[in-house]
């Protein structure tokens, strides 16, 4: 006995399956409705049935329970597959084709998965009863109810962000950090990202079976908006600055100089003609001088931050925020 098998997906080839054992124990039992054989030579009725019972026994050891499809005409692509498997209510519909040409027995079987794709599964049987040729069915039919009951494959998600770091929330459950690339289950879902300094970015994704997809997001530095206060309070801290900033100069103006009146009496005038009463101002006048700075140029920054914040609310008022940057598929 010589044995050929051979496993295809569409024009590729079908990758390992996954075991029905390892699949969510939440993911419901997929139900198939086994069409009637279709055969070409000359194949007894005896050996379709033995051949139809090792399919069905097969398709129950993958995972998957069986109906049957009645009477029809067999089906050779996925649009017949579906049309049968809906007028039946189960997920899919299996198609058998078995050739017979002397001894040499040739197998197909027929299905679609969970997107409507077409599965298929060939084997050949050299110099084979029906007996051998029902094992190799029934071996064939579990690898195909594997990949059945498989459920989807998640999405590979790559989340780029400038400036880089900003913490990366898929439906309100923290990732990581960008840049990151992470799987993410079939369907909808709501990305958030969060970084210090750089306001939210929210988005929506629908992620795809199977499907690589790159995201990049610009992130706007946080605007902090002007305060009034602050601009009132600068005004009035130049404003209570400028007295005693005025009045230190004017002290340190008159210091060591004779005091008026006190000095027209020859008597309080030495042989140098130096008076004897004379302003000692340069203390008070320094600190006056320094409380009036320091003033008036604490009272001159919150007026420069708060003009610098205007100016920057209203370009950000005229610029539309960026989404996506990026996307690709693969």
């Amino acid at each position: 006995m010589r044995l050929v098998i051979r496993l295809g997906m569409g024009l590729g080839m079908l990758s390992s399956v996954v075991p029905a054992s390892s699949a969510s124990a939440a993911e419901p039992q997929r139900s198939v409705v086994v069409l009637p054989t279709a055969t070409e030579g000359e194949v007894s009725q005896v050996a379709i049935d033995r051949i139809d019972e090792s399919l069905r026994r097969g398709l129950a050891a993958g995972g998957v329970s069986t109906t049957d499809g009645g009477e029809g005409a067999p089906c050779s692509d996925a649009p017949c597959l579906t049309a049968r498997a809906t007028a039946a209510g189960t997920d899919t519909a299996v198609q058998l084709r078995l050739v017979l040409e002397g001894r040499d027995y040739r197998m197909e079987l027929l299905a679609t998965d969970r997107e409507g794709k077409l599965l298929s599964a060939a084997a050949e049987c050299a110099i084979c009863g029906f007996d051998e040729a029902a094992t190799v069915v029934g071996d064939e039919a579990t690898r195909l109810a594997e990949k059945l009951s498989a459920g989807p494959k998640p999405a590979r998600l790559t989340v780029g962000t400038t400036p880089e770091g900003a913490t990366v929330y898929l439906d309100g459950e923290a990732v990581g950090t960008s840049p990151l690339s992470f799987d993410v289950p079939p369907g909808e879902h709501e990305l958030r990202l969060e970084k210090d300094g750089h306001n939210d970015k929210q988005a929506s994704y629908v992620a795809v079976s199977g499907v690589k997809e790159t995201l990049s997001f610009e992130l706007a530095a946080t605007i902090v908006p002007p305060s009034p206060k602050k601009r009132i309070g600068g005004w009035i801290a130049v404003g209570a600055g400028l007295l005693p900033f005025a009045g230190g100069v004017a002290l340190l103006a008159i210091d060591d100089r004779p005091v008026p009146g006190r000095c027209d009496d020859p008597v309080n005038v030495d042989g140098a003609g130096v008076c004897r009463y004379q302003f000692t101002t340069m203390p008070v006048g320094a600190a006056l001088l320094a409380v009036g700075s320091a003033s008036i140029a604490a009272g001159t920054v919150w007026l420069i931050v708060d003009r610098q914040r205007r100016k920057a609310a209203r370009e950000q008022a005229f610029v539309v925020p960026a989404g996506l940057g990026l996307a690709g598929r693969f």
